[in-house]
């Protein structure tokens, strides 16, 4: 609702048009982009709890599940998801700066990579790239 895109306002056939260019707006982008920060960065906003701290580290926990070892693995898979890899190599050092802002050697068994995953997830989740796919 707050993105502007209300349950059952737009029935089908037709529904929202696929082109964020069609329904897209600095509110809708406002809201899109708290959302994105509230679902991954645990005590952002007030709505949405989907973070490490409501599961120990569920980003965490569910990359280490795929058998995801190294920060270029994390990285691509979470590329792979958002933006079907398609990023410029500023957008991807920004990303990689970030997994790697826990200091140390990145390891998905020492929860300090927690707060970075939610962070990069979050930055890819907000950015204008993806909101117009």
């Amino acid at each position: 609702m707050r993105m502007g895109q209300g349950l059952y306002e737009k029935a089908p056939p037709t529904g929202y048009k696929e082109a964020a260019d069609e329904w897209l707006n600095t509110d809708a982008l406002f809201n899109e982009v708290s959302f994105a920060y509230e679902a991954t960065i645990p005590g952002f906003g007030s709505t949405i709890r989907y973070g490490s701290d409501t599961s120990g580290g569920s980003a965490r926990l569910w990359l280490k599940s795929l058998n995801l070892t190294t920060e270029a693995d994390v990285l691509g898979f979470l590329l792979n998801l958002t933006f079907d890899r398609q990023v410029s190599l500023t957008e991807y050092q920004t990303y990689l700066t970030t997994l790697r802002s826990a200091g140390g050697t990145f390891n998905l068994d020492n929860s300090n990579v927690e707060t970075p995953i939610d962070r990069a997830l979050a930055t890819m989740l907000a950015t204008p790239r993806y909101k117009y796919r």
